[in-house]
């Protein structure tokens, strides 16, 4: 969203609009029944006043998890996403250790915890492995109503 759509450097040396941004799409999406996950590298300092608001706003539950990732791990990691006009660098530049967003109930995982680990502990935690995926379509659009029920 930061990089692509608003094409925003993340500089505390500017207002930048992607938390509010960001924030506002969760809210859309939520508004609309969806289940949301907001990711990504959220300095604190600049993201936390968005992310707290978000995280009031919302009626349902909400969830807060922090991947504890050392910066050689974070770099490791990043190679080979295809995103090679992120830098090492940038990497360097963005990073900010143990940067919990400080709310009650924030789940730490450790960079130990593999891809599978972590997907699953997340489900678990929020309930999102007992709530069937959301799709607007059907209870929305007269057209894939009419579709379901003529395969029916």
């Amino acid at each position: 969203m930061r990089r692509i759509v608003l094409r925003e450097h993340d500089t505390s040396s500017i207002d930048v609009a992607a938390p509010a941004v960001i924030a506002a799409t969760a809210t859309a999406a939520l508004e609309h029944g969806f289940h949301v996950i907001v990711e990504g590298m959220m300095i604190a300092a600049r993201y936390q006043q968005a992310l707290l608001g978000l995280i009031r706003a919302h009626a349902g539950p909400a969830h807060v998890f922090y991947l504890d990732v050392s910066l050689d791990e974070t770099i490791r990691r990043h190679q080979g996403k295809g995103l090679e006009h992120v830098t090492a660098d940038h990497l360097r530049d963005w990073y900010t250790a143990h940067d919990v967003l400080g709310v009650s109930g924030e789940v730490v995982i450790s960079e130990d915890s593999s891809q599978e680990q972590t997907v699953a502990a997340i489900l678990h935690t929020s309930g999102l492995s007992k709530s069937p995926p959301f799709s607007a379509c059907p209870n929305r659009c007269a057209y894939c109503t009419a579709r379901s029920a003529s395969a029916s």
